[in-house]
């Protein structure tokens, strides 16, 4: 079954040296090079159409104490030759407390756009805003919003959207895993063993 190979995966690459500052505080042009890594990396080569010369028109960016939303006009030009199965959408969420990430991973063939966030907070803002973003852009997809999250109100979000957001796309395309699964997975490991797989994914990214 996959969902445990994904879990064996993830269990086998946990370690105790958690190097945090290689994976908390992520500036964009970091996060983009490594959504580039992630892009070409041997096992789902092939299987997302982002561009790297593009990638900054393959963003949308909110701010969330205003309402202010910036996107390319040229993204919708991107989603229409996209001919391969997923494309990436890099949401970038400003608010008052900071900066936040989510990934929309638009699907071809399932003819799905899925949200991957990693913490309840603003939820309701933010589906709101996406879903009047996909009409504007023409996006007639089923859109799948995640039904419980890594980090809430119960449990202190430790900052690693930007990593824990690539690990999702990596463990949902290789293994082809539901928006849930992959959460589900995220969500059984503690604090100081999602900075240790983090870490690890960001080498393994780097250093490939």
């Amino acid at each position: 079954m996959n969902y445990n190979k994904a879990k064996k995966f993830l269990k086998s690459n946990i370690s105790e040296d958690h190097k945090i500052d290689r994976v908390l505080g992520m500036l964009d042009q970091e996060a983009r090079d490594l959504l580039l890594k992630l892009k070409n990396n041997k096992n789902i080569q092939g299987k997302i159409c982002n561009t790297y010369d593009d990638i900054e028109v393959e963003e949308i960016k909110i701010n969330l104490s205003d309402l202010d939303v910036y996107y390319s006009k040229k993204l919708y030009e991107q989603l229409n030759k996209c001919k391969k199965r997923y494309k990436i959408i890099y949401v970038i969420i400003k608010f008052t407390k900071g900066r936040h990430i989510n990934i929309l991973l638009v699907d071809n063939k399932k003819k799905t756009v899925e949200r991957f966030d990693t913490f309840d907070e603003l939820t309701k803002n933010k589906e709101k805003i996406i879903k009047v973003i996909l009409n504007k852009l023409n996006i007639k997809y089923k859109f799948i919003n995640p039904t419980n999250y890594i980090f809430s109100s119960k449990r202190k979000d430790c900052g690693l959207c930007v990593p824990l957001s690539f690990l999702y796309i990596y463990l949902k395309i290789y293994y082809d895993l539901k928006l849930d699964e992959v959460i589900n997975l995220l969500s059984g490991l503690t604090n100081l063993n999602l900075f240790s797989i983090s870490s690890w994914f960001v080498n393994y990214l780097n250093d490939e």
